[in-house]
């Protein structure tokens, strides 16, 4: 009787695995109460054998037993109760398919993975959603926002560039240049209904309707922003630490950038960083903006003992300064409710940048600025 598995040892790994059932497994009984005793998975093979034996030998049986003893003529071994429930659950091949399909196309929906399962098996098996959805959690599959890549980013001349930005020096890339040297800057634009909460809960059939700003292309803000991500000589606490990295920025009510407009942001930037850290080189990285490329621009960080490098063109990932931005658009989506104009709007905002954006080493770290 040792080559027999206790009944649920067997059941629950094969439930475990996402395995499909098996029929006439062995069930071992010798460590199950007697059903006298309130046992529930009948006689163990010993008792049925000596109540076979008797009957064979005398003809004589225990009242209510002829049906017992007629099953167990026909098979002494008593075998797993499987039930008549049909295995549900993605395994072997199937959970293959699923998984290769979520590497060709991680943005594939339930229906979709259960379609393709579908097509590609030759039974032809559907799935419900429910399965799929266990078998990607048991795979440790989450949900996530997909971030989405241009195609110009993919072109071979655009993928040659983002490899020179992280494996050449300056003036081709940032290979070498610490992160606490770095400065990124960008510009964005707010629009007064920005700030409009869009979702709420109402009951069944209602709509929700709230005073709010609907004028999009009147009301707008126009940004330049500039981070660091602070230097671990200064002590925490303190401007320009990695606690309090140094926020520059330029909060106005004109539409654009001008290249104008831009060089004079990026001379303020420098000077400052002359007047707190001389002889410090820093190395300005932005996108390639038109007007973050034009000759005053260059003219401005040469003029102040700086460098600058372009990021690689439709790659806003591997900007920081695009994550401290979406940390104001989520700061300021808190405080909607202190917006009621565009002066308010602006002050919110300035209150925003000064206080509110933090954690930008990690955010260089991420965006794959290693080198410290």
């Amino acid at each position: 009787m040792a080559a027999y598995q206790p009944e649920e040892d067997a059941a629950r790994w094969r439930r475990s695995v996402g395995a499909s059932r098996v029929d006439q497994v062995p069930r071992d009984t010798r460590f199950l109460p007697h059903p006298s005793r309130g046992g529930s998975r009948g006689y163990d093979i010993d008792m049925r054998r000596m109540v076979l034996d008797a009957y064979q030998t005398t003809g004589h049986f225990p009242p209510r037993m002829r049906r017992s003893i007629q099953r167990w003529a026909h098979n002494t071994i008593p075998r797993r109760k499987t039930g008549n429930k049909s295995n549900s659950e993605l395994s072997g091949h199937y959970l293959f398919l699923l998984v290769l399909f979520k590497m060709i196309w991680p943005q594939a929906n339930y229906y979709e993975c259960i379609a393709f399962i579908a097509n590609e098996t030759p039974n032809a098996k559907i799935f419900n959603q429910k399965a799929v959805s266990r078998a990607l959690r048991r795979l440790g599959y989450t949900r996530k926002v997909t971030s989405t890549v241009a195609y110009q980013a993919l072109t071979d001349r655009n993928l040659r560039r983002r490899e020179m930005f992280f494996t050449r020096q300056w003036p081709y890339g940032i290979m070498g240049t610490p992160r606490r040297r770095l400065i990124d800057i960008d510009e964005f634009g707010l629009h007064l209904n920005a700030a409009n909460r869009k979702y709420g809960s109402s009951p069944v059939g209602l709509k929700i309707r709230k005073p709010g700003h609907y004028d999009r292309g009147a009301f707008k803000l126009t940004i330049i922003l500039a981070v660091e991500t602070g230097d671990p000589a200064i002590a925490p606490g303190l401007p320009g630490s990695l606690t309090r990295p140094r926020v520059w920025a330029r909060v106005s009510t004109e539409a654009g950038t001008t290249a104008v407009v831009y060089a004079a942001f990026v001379e303020r930037v420098l000077n400052s960083c002359n007047a707190t850290n001389p002889g410090v080189r820093r190395t300005i990285i932005h996108d390639n903006l038109s007007s973050h490329r034009a000759p005053e621009v260059y003219e401005a960080v040469r003029l102040s003992g700086h460098r600058v490098v372009c990021r690689p063109p439709y790659r806003p990932q591997d900007g920081p300064v695009e994550y401290a931005i979406n940390q104001v658009c989520q700061r300021l989506v808190q405080r909607w409710s202190e917006v009621e104009d565009l002066t308010t709007m602006q002050r919110v905002v300035e209150e925003i940048i000064d206080n509110d954006i933090n954690n930008m080493e990690g955010t260089f770290l991420h965006c794959g600025y290693i080198w410290n």
